[in-house]
């Protein structure tokens, strides 16, 4: 009896062991998904800026010519609209895509948690009934 206890005690401190692994994965992905969220909405805004300086740029002409300043470390660069409004949407996408695959991680590990847990239900009822008997 002895041995199957001491089995028993080690397959209960693995799946605790896990639990707590898995949890903190679970938070150290959610500064990371509100980060792509904040950077999700940086470029939105961005992206209306543009399309509201392009549309209504003042002065002289067409939406082509127009150009503003992207900032570049501690100085700024005087670029055509397109360029930017090019950029913008690329981080937005790069964003999307880091951000979906952040949330399926976040899921699989939630499915793993809940497993573990019921591991662990299952293992402490287990317990429970050989030593009724």
């Amino acid at each position: 009896m002895s041995a199957a206890d001491a089995e028993l005690r080690q397959a209960f401190a693995q799946l605790q062991a896990q639990m707590v692994e898995t949890q903190q994965r679970v938070s150290a992905l959610e500064p990371q998904m509100a980060g792509l969220q904040r950077a999700q909405l940086h470029a939105d805004a961005t992206l209306q800026q543009l399309a509201l300086a392009g549309a209504g740029g003042g002065g002289g002409g067409g939406g082509a010519e127009n150009r503003a300043y992207q900032p570049v470390g501690r100085a700024f660069l005087l670029q055509p609209l397109p360029e930017l409004k090019a950029a913008a949407a690329d981080r937005r996408s790069n964003a999307d895509a880091k951000l979906e695959a952040l949330k399926t991680m976040k899921d699989y590990l939630e499915r793993t948690l809940k497993n573990s847990e019921n591991n662990l239900r299952e293992m402490v009822q287990q317990r429970k009934e050989q030593a009724s008997s």
